[in-house]
């Protein structure tokens, strides 16, 4: 389901706080890169709204607690994790966008159909 204006801002601001854009190398010796968006807090209600809009489940790290509570996460991987970062891309700072801009390159060096990310890894 394609997500609304309003979701998609509060989305942003809310990984522009407490997200997480990273890349890392997965598979048989280490070759296959791999991109990831997490966000994690320790207010269910929220990450359960991350989990909804992105249509993913909601993981309970039961250690360690901050100040005695749970941590709740949502990670998006691949292809999921694009699609993210290239839906909140204009509306990040400066520092997340270099972030995002990094990931995005590794992943697409490693990716043989993302020519689609072509306009953002050539003009960011």
């Amino acid at each position: 389901m394609p997500l609304k204006i309003k979701d998609i801002a509060w989305l942003a601001g809310l990984m522009e706080g407490e997200g997480c854009f990273g890349s890392w190398r997965n598979g048989a010796r280490k070759k296959r890169k791999m991109i990831r968006a997490v966000i994690s807090m320790s207010d269910k209600d929220v990450i359960e709204r991350v989990a909804s809009l992105l249509g993913r489940n909601l993981t309970i790290d039961k250690a360690p607690k901050i100040k005695g509570k749970y941590m709740y996460r949502v990670a998006v991987t691949g292809s999921q994790a694009a699609a993210l970062m290239l839906t909140v891309f204009p509306l990040m700072g400066h520092r997340r966008r270099d972030k995002i801009y990094q990931c995005m390159k590794e992943w697409k060096s490693y990716k043989k159909w993302s020519h689609f990310l072509e306009p953002l890894v050539e003009s960011a």
